[in-house]
């Protein structure tokens, strides 16, 4: 979920005319001058509207689904489902995710030492199901994407750069911080 809401976060600092995003690497794989992309935006632009608002609102997946039913007739054309809406933002983003298993009780990640145990090491749960599919799954994405796209927004990148540009005090008060206290 997190590749969706770097994505519409793109989407919305580029309806906003940030300058910061125009400069972003994700802004331009996102909007590409690709005629094919700039068509699929405009197609479904109430979609995205609608994904973007479920994100910013932090409404749930049924009152997302529900919205494409209340503006029943209101439309020229029917709203996508949520889900098809978010693979639609995944594949505009083209984030990559790796997809790790996991054990069924969250103990341990079947990747590095353990990724050719067929059990979890610690509880000893099997790794899949009787049909071969894991208990669960894990998608990470890369650092490099989440960074851009939160540097994208310029009031996260303000946000972030917060620590770096906070006044310390002078050496004298920052070496009385470290100083241990005496004991009795």
């Amino acid at each position: 979920m997190t590749t969706l809401n770097q994505a519409v976060q793109v989407l919305q600092a580029n309806r906003n005319g940030s300058t910061t995003v125009r400069r972003s690497p994700l802004f331009r794989i996102l909007l590409s001058p690709l005629p094919e992309r700039e068509e699929i935006l405009l197609h479904h632009r109430y979609d995205l509207r609608m994904f973007s608002h479920r994100i910013q609102y932090n409404t749930t997946a049924a009152a997302a689904d529900a919205i494409p039913s209340t503006l029943d007739g209101n439309l020229r054309e029917p709203l996508r489902s949520l889900f098809k809406t978010e693979r639609l933002v995944k594949e505009l983003s083209e984030l990559k995710t790796n997809t790790i298993h996991m054990c069924k009780n969250s103990c341990c990640a079947f990747d590095g030492p353990f990724a050719a145990r067929d059990q979890c090491p610690f509880c000893k749960h099997a790794r899949r199901n009787r049909k071969g599919i894991p208990y669960k799954i894990f998608q990470p994405i890369p650092l490099t994407p989440r960074l851009q796209a939160m540097y994208a927004n310029p009031d996260m990148a303000k946000a972030m750069r917060y620590r770096a540009k906070y006044h310390r005090g002078s050496e004298d008060e920052q070496a009385e911080r470290t100083e241990e206290p005496e004991r009795m």
